[in-house]
């Protein structure tokens, strides 16, 4: 992962209110401050000087072998900060990783503030509502109607986070699954339907369409709470489900 993408996941978990490590913003904010440091190019230097006026028949010889200088130095910057993308990165990389279990817990938290939204909203309305017919039914299921909506993004949202967390810093191959994502204790039955609500399948074997509500609607509506597992709660709900 570049430096660039490394601050990208700053940001984002950022959003929601994590603090990352020290380390990892003293290696963005370096990265940073040394990238500004070749940002302005020579030529763009030339350039407005030759516009402004400010580059003169007196001093035109001057310009041009200082701002040649210049030009070699900045390249010479550039390759330089280049190869403080790396060990910025890992140093970035391997405080995400220490701090994981922290990450998650933050993330959890959010992430089940809005599962009860979504419970709470989802409550209120039918499954297969349609638009159309909220707009008759009253103030309190068009206000849970946009609370549905809200709710699922702001779960997407918050689960983006945490996939990039799992793929990016923990060496997951896969996207987490959806013992990730729902709470304990669970029977062998409730969890295999999870993971069929997962996949998108119904109780009936027919593939659920995913247009209406997402597989977090499908989860909460199917009596699943929404959270944010770490790796040990996830062997945690394996292994109490197994030994069920």
């Amino acid at each position: 992962m570049s430096m660039r993408s490394h601050i990208a996941f700053g940001r984002q978990a950022e959003h929601w209110g994590v603090q990352l490590p020290p380390a990892c913003r003293e290696a963005a904010e370096t990265w940073q401050a040394a990238n500004s440091l070749v940002t302005t190019s020579p030529v763009d230097v030339l350039r407005g000087a030759a516009s402004s006026g400010t580059l003169t028949p007196a001093n035109v010889q001057q310009e041009l072998e200082r701002l040649a200088l210049g030009r070699v130095a900045s390249q010479a910057a550039r390759e330089l900060v280049a190869e403080l993308d790396y060990p910025l990165g890992r140093r970035f990389a391997l405080a995400v990783a220490e701090h994981a279990d922290d990450i998650t817990a933050h993330l959890a938290g959010h992430f089940a503030k809005h599962g009860q939204r979504l419970a709470d909203a989802a409550a209120v309305l039918p499954a297969d509502v349609e638009a159309e017919q909220v707009l008759g039914m009253g103030p309190s299921a068009q206000a849970a109607w946009h609370d549905l909506a809200s709710a699922r993004a702001a779960l997407d949202s918050i689960a983006h986070v945490h996939i990039d967390l799992v793929r990016d810093y923990l060496g997951a191959i896969d996207s987490p699954g959806v013992t990730a994502y729902v709470a304990g204790p669970l029977s062998v039955a409730e969890l295999q339907r999870a993971r069929s609500l997962w996949r998108g399948i119904g109780d009936g074997g027919v593939r659920l369409p995913e247009a209406r509500g997402g597989v977090w609607e499908h989860l909460t509506r199917a009596g699943y709470r929404l959270t944010i597992n770490n790796e040990h709660e996830i062997d945690e709900l394996t292994a109490a489900t197994v030994a069920a």
